[in-house]
Order: structure tokens, then C-alpha cells, then sequence
């Protein structure tokens, strides 16, 4: 995707084919790659912006977003993502922390977890993933002509020494971080940064274990880790975003990471498709058949986020990447509910 995640994001090898893209504030869009966005507002409302394949239904194509007309609260910029999106969201997280300071992962391997060998792992003979075997093609201390099982950090927690996790972030790059790598994990440290964590007791994708990796993770570079991440892994759903009546993931999301804790008032009841806008990838080195995203944009929008507003407030913005794969589009309308709490307007 971009140059630094391209190069040191190794945990997702997968995505190291992604083209760079220039990263500044000015290019805040490298979000665009996510699979959707949400501006989440402290007295106004949110955005969505994701990644889908084209719909059938029209909505306005934006090509040049106007100088602006999105009002955004850069101190409150939140990546999120379910199962292989939420590895990529918590990669994104870790990677660009002085520009993001809040992530939603709902069933997320650690950061460079995948391709780190753990002294318990047991060890395959190295060969080229599209073999039957799907071997990790690349291992940070393995001996030569070996590789680790694919998965590992997912099926096989129990191998995870846990300790060694902040170990690549921490001095990959430096102390201070690097132009083109990592950002350093000094800003992991602010009282700003929120990570909300989630895995159902009866997912068998990601295995116990695997989440709770992530989050000692965090542990490890956060100052006060038990007031910034919360990590809900004991009701009973399987692998998946809970969205039920008794407990709704995207509003504990928001309720964590954007409105400090604060009850979120009750989302609305379906999505506006007027604040929907579309745009093409392709001019940001985003769209390939078959590495990167997809050929569409999605851009959610309420007008409290935008200079049409009377307040003038500018929204938190939400990130929300979708799994490999996509879709048509016609199941991802509501934007997984996230987009109804967006809309509402949310406490100070």
C-alpha cells in the first residue's frame, strides 16, 4: 500500500505489494485505501469513507474533494477492521501513531507477529505460498531453508512470547523513528491514544489467545494501558462484529475511542444515502486487479462534518478497512452500522 507499511508492515506480507503513496496531512487520504472511514464528531456527527467494489446504485462521484469541505478533527483519527482488516487497521495504528491515535480491532493478530519466529513454533520447509503448504514466505529468525506455519500467531497463540512483541516496533527504526518507516511508538505513549479490542468467546478463527497477543502488545507501549484500551473477549458470539440489541461493536467503538467512555445517543435507525459519495482509487495508486483495493472509494459524509454546517465543528475520523475480497457492495450499505452511529450527533 504505501512505502512504509509496503516495506516494514511484514506481518501482512500479503499487502507488501501495495504502491507507496506520499504520506502528509495534506494527503490525509491515504485513508482511502481503507475499506471505509467515519468521522466521528465530538459535537457533531461522523464521517465514513471505505473501499468496496462499484454498486449498482448511483451516488455522486467526488474527484476533487473541494478545498475545505470536509471539517476534520486531526487529534482524533481512528483506524478499525474486522479479522484480516483488523491486522491491517492495528498494522496502520502502530506504523503511523503521531497521525492516528485510535484503533478498533475486532479480531486482530499483534503487529509483525506473523513472520516473527517464536522459540516454540514449529518449523516448515520453506517453499513458495501458492504451494498446498501456504508457508509464510518471509521469517525474522528462522534458520535458512525454513519458515513458520501459516497463521501461526493466530492458530497457535500459545507460541507467542509475548515479551517480544514491542521488539520490532521499538528499534526497527530507531528510537525517534525514521522518514519512510515506523513511527516512533513514543507516541503510543500520549493519554490521547485508545484502542478498543474485541473477540466473541466462540470465534474459532482467531483462537484464544490470539487477540489477547494484541492487546498485551498495547500494554507494553501504552502509559496507562488500563484506562486507554478496553478488550471485551467473554460473550458468546463467533468471528464477527457483534451488532446486537445487548451489545453493539460499533458502539462501543466510538463510545471508547472517540467519545472517552462517554454513552453515545441511540444511532439512527438507517443511513442517509445523500451524505454517500464514490470516488476512483486509481489516481491514488490504490486500485489493482490483484494487490491493493478496490477500484471504488466510499466516502460517507454527514453535512454537521462539512463547511455546510452552522457550528463549524470539525468530526473525528474513523477508518474502517475492510476484509480481503470486498464485495458488490449491495451487503456493506450500512457501512456494518458504523454509519448510523456517525450520524448521530455525538456528547462534547
Amino acid at each position: 500500500m504505501i512505502k512504509r507499511l509496503k516495506t516494514e508492515l511484514n506481518n501482512l506480507w500479503w499487502l507488501r505489494l501495495y504502491p507507496r503513496i506520499k504520506m502528509s496531512w495534506n494527503k490525509l487520504w491515504w485513508l482511502r485505501h481503507a475499506v471505509y472511514i467515519t468521522l466521528a464528531g465530538t459535537v457533531a456527527a461522523n464521517l465514513i469513507l471505505y473501499s468496496i467494489s462499484p454498486r449498482k446504485k448511483s451516488f455522486p462521484m467526488v474527484e476533487a474533494w473541494p478545498e475545505g469541505w470536509i471539517l476534520v478533527n486531526r487529534s482524533r483519527v481512528v483506524v478499525g477492521g474486522h479479522s484480516n482488516a483488523a491486522d491491517f487497521a492495528h498494522q496502520v495504528h502502530i506504523a503511523y501513531s503521531s497521525m492516528v491515535n485510535g484503533a478498533c480491532i475486532f479480531a486482530g493478530q499483534p503487529f509483525h507477529c506473523a513472520v516473527t519466529r517464536f522459540e516454540p513454533d514449529p518449523l516448515l520447509d520453506t517453499g513458495f505460498f501458492e504451494d498446498i503448504s501456504h508457508n509464510v514466505p518471509s521469517c525474522d529468525g528462522c534458520p535458512r531453508g525454513k519458515t513458520l506455519v501459516y497463521d501461526h500467531c493466530k492458530n497457535l497463540p500459545h507460541v507467542v512470547d509475548a515479551g517480544m512483541l514491542p521488539d520490532y516496533p521499538r528499534r526497527h527504526c530507531g528510537p525517534d523513528g525514521a522518514p519512510g518507516c515506523l513511527d516512533s511508538t513514543e507516541h503510543l505513549r500520549k493519554p490521547s491514544q485508545r484502542v478498543y479490542l474485541q473477540r466473541g468467546a466462540n470465534d474459532k478463527c482467531y483462537r484464544k489467545g490470539s487477540v489477547a497477543n494484541t492487546q498485551s502488545l498495547y500494554f507494553q507501549l501504552m502509559d496507562d494501558p488500563r484506562t486507554q484500551v478496553v478488550f471485551n473477549n467473554t460473550l458468546p458470539y463467533k468471528h464477527e462484529i457483534p451488532i446486537y440489541e445487548e451489545y453493539d461493536g460499533p458502539k462501543e467503538c466510538f463510545k471508547h475511542t472517540i467519545s472517552n467512555g462517554m454513552e453515545l445517543n441511540p444511532k439512527m435507525v438507517s443511513t442517509k444515502e445523500a451524505n454517500i459519495y464514490r470516488f476512483k482509487q486509481d489516481k491514488f495508486d490504490g486500485y489493482d486487479t490483484w494487490v491493493g483495493t478496490n477500484e471504488w472509494g466510499w466516502l460517507y459524509v454527514p453535512k454537521t462534518c462539512t463547511n455546510e454546517s452552522d457550528s463549524k465543528q470539525p468530526c473525528s475520523l474513523f477508518v474502517y478497512f475492510r476484509p480481503c475480497g470486498g464485495g458488490s457492495g449491495e451487503t456493506d450499505s450500512h457501512f456494518d452500522s458504523f454509519d448510523r452511529w456517525a450520524e448521530k450527533k455525538q456528547p462534547c
